[in-house]
């Protein structure tokens, strides 16, 4: 009896198989703020469990999709999203971002203007001094052509659509690659989606652009104007029961309060 009842307490326990468990792959930009989203769903309930890899990129996100092998991927604006929902695609936005420039934490300057940062990513300024801060190399850090950053920034920005970057630039293909090396730098610069930030070690910061904060109140009113919104990838027919209980804890004020917490601006949504 004694052996039954101690079985019948093994089913009882809180160590029970999740009836779902699914992972969200994809882009780097909104990885910090599904994860967020992920704890937070993980936590409030137990018939479902869902995890966050690191970034495999928008086309990572198309293909998990496309091949079945999740029913949910993070992504954000992409050129081709009425195209993916002719092949029954769909795109549910759920927030906003500022794209950033960033710099490492043995750079003061707290605002550039777009001439500067023309300036500097084409490699015609080389040090900081030249703007006025203590001498020290200025080390780029940038994107692929095909980033989502990247494209933001070249629509907004005139000079970035023709500019080459500096030669002797890094060249990252993801957000936490660039956080990583402005990390190791001090004196480096580059640029990334604000919310992912947080998960530096060192006191790397965002600076304004022209004048203008990248902050979530200003990129709510448009006066910040290079933002991506953040959303997922997934096929209608194909969400399970896991996959709508996440999409509803998202909506829900738990969880639009946890995007605002990770510095993103909650965008509606229909399920």
């Amino acid at each position: 009896m004694t052996k039954l009842f101690v079985a019948f307490l093994a089913l009882l326990s809180p160590t029970f198989a999740w009836s779902e468990e699914f992972a969200i792959p994809g882009a780097g930009p909104t990885e910090t703020v599904t994860r967020l989203l992920a704890e937070g769903f993980n936590a409030r309930q137990n018939a479902h469990r869902v995890t966050v890899p690191k970034s495999a990129g928008t086309a990572g996100a198309v293909a998990a999709i496309e091949q079945n092998e999740s029913v949910l991927a993070r992504t954000h604006d992409r050129q081709d999203l009425e195209a993916l929902a002719k092949r029954g695609l769909h795109f549910i936005p759920f927030g906003a971002d500022a794209v950033v420039f960033i710099v490492g934490d043995r750079v003061a300057i707290q605002s550039f203007t777009t001439r500067q940062l023309a300036d500097i990513f084409s490699g015609r300024v080389t040090d900081w001094r030249e703007l006025g801060q203590p001498a020290g190399p200025i080390r780029v850090v940038y994107r692929e052509s095909t980033a989502s950053s990247l494209q933001v920034i070249r629509h907004h920005l005139e000079p970035f659509r023709t500019l080459v970057f500096a030669s002797a630039g890094m060249q990252m293909h993801r957000d936490f690659e660039v956080l990583n090396m402005l990390e190791r730098l001090g004196t480096g610069i580059g640029f990334a989606a604000r919310s992912n930030l947080p998960t530096a070690k060192t006191a790397i910061h965002a600076t304004a652009l022209d004048g203008v904060e990248p902050t979530p109140e200003n990129v709510a009113s448009g006066r910040y104007r290079m933002t991506l919104r953040f959303g997922f990838l997934h096929k209608p027919p194909s969400l399970t029961a896991g996959a709508r209980a996440f999409l509803a804890f998202v909506a829900s004020s738990e969880g639009r309060a946890i995007i605002k917490q990770a510095g993103v601006v909650p965008l509606e949504h229909k399920k």
